[in-house]
């Protein structure tokens, strides 16, 4: 099982979202070619993701875990 730090997640989701990398890297390829053609949603589709990233609510695709800095 592959374990996912969630503030690399959300550093890719701030600075990359608008080009999909956020969920290329959490392995939502179809997704993230959707973000990247509509320019991450004009903005409004990389402002989401940056808060459901954040909170956990959108995790890896293969069901593995996050790993916060609190749990280390």
């Amino acid at each position: 099982m592959v374990v996912i730090g969630c503030w690399c997640v959300v550093c890719f989701s701030v600075t990359l979202g608008g080009f999909g990398v956020d969920r290329f890297y959490l392995g939502m390829w179809k997704e993230g070619i959707g973000k990247l053609f509509s320019f991450g949603g004009l903005g409004v589709w990389t402002i989401v993701d940056v808060i459901l990233i954040a909170v956990g609510y959108v995790g890896p695709i293969d069901s593995s875990l996050y790993m916060y800095p609190w749990d280390m």
